[in-house]
């Protein structure tokens, strides 16, 4: 069994996850299903599975969030069981805590959060500017990395 073959079976199986993607579409390969989303609200994200994560695909600079979609997500990465992972640069700081120092890394397309036991946690540096310099030459590298980020979280 492949890396990725064992990341699905654990997001179908082991620990039962949902993908919901705003913005552009992002494809796992089969992999997993990212479940496309024109809004984030509660309806939207509704699942029955044990976890959730939320994609905002922001790389072509076309999502326009609204403020509630905003003041959401901000309570939804306070709870435990909900990831959210930002691919972009318009709204790199909107998940931020202003009152912890924020690491950087040049070029950094990802931002990701949740919180476990209500400790919050921010990585970064998942997707690079130079990743998606090759995207059109490797289209599949987006979904896969996004995938292990996912793992890395469950874990």
């Amino acid at each position: 069994m492949t890396d990725l073959e064992r990341i699905s079976k654990v997001l179908s199986t082991t620990k039962p996850t949902s993908v919901f993607v705003r913005g552009d579409i992002v494809d796992f390969s089969g992999y997993c299903e990212g479940i496309s989303i024109n809004q984030i609200s509660l309806d939207t994200i509704e699942s029955d599975k044990e976890y959730t994560v939320i994609v905002i695909n922001d790389l072509n600079d076309n999502v326009s969030l609204s403020d509630d979609e905003i003041k959401l997500t901000k309570e939804l990465i306070g709870q435990n069981n909900i990831m959210l992972a930002y691919l972009g640069k318009k709204y790199s700081t909107t998940w931020d805590d202003p009152t912890k120092g924020i690491a950087s890394i040049e070029g950094n397309l990802c931002y990701i959060y949740y919180s476990w036991d209500g400790v919050p946690s921010r990585n970064i540096g998942m997707w690079t500017q130079s990743d998606q310099d090759l995207l059109s030459q490797y289209p599949f590298s987006l979904g896969e990395s996004l995938l292990y980020a996912i793992e890395e979280y469950l874990q």
